[in-house]
């Protein structure tokens, strides 16, 4: 447990976007308030925000890989070591349903922060 305290910060503090960007929807906000701390349904909420929230990415990426001109080969770079730095704050050894659900919270608030900076970096590109 004094482990996970740390990384739920992390993933909090990932969480928080600037103005322009989209961040966590409402509909999920809105799902895990009425979860009630139920830990199949805060998975539930977060699998279906992750989806749409790894769509986000893959646009926002997409888009602003295509504005970068020739630097392209170190955005790809930095976004692999993006993808390096998910698997090492996020994929902890534990089977616990608690954790699972706090592993898939932190690659969503990774995720969120991740499309949000490229969303940002897109919109100050243009």
């Amino acid at each position: 447990m004094k482990i996970l305290m740390p990384v739920i910060v992390v993933c909090c503090v990932f969480g928080a976007g600037s103005a322009s960007a989209k961040g966590f929807s409402k509909e999920y906000t809105r799902c895990l308030n009425t979860s009630y701390g139920n830990n199949a349904t805060v998975k539930k909420c977060a699998e279906k925000e992750y989806k749409e929230q790894e769509k986000r990415l893959k646009e926002t990426f997409k888009n602003y890989l295509g504005n970068s001109g020739s630097n392209q080969q170190n955005i790809m770079v930095q976004h692999k070591l993006w993808e390096n730095r998910v698997q090492q704050q996020c994929y902890f050894k534990s089977s616990y349903e608690f954790a699972e659900v706090q592993k898939l919270k932190c690659i969503l608030a990774m995720t969120v922060n991740q499309a949000d900076y490229y969303q940002t970096k897109f919109i100050t590109a243009k």
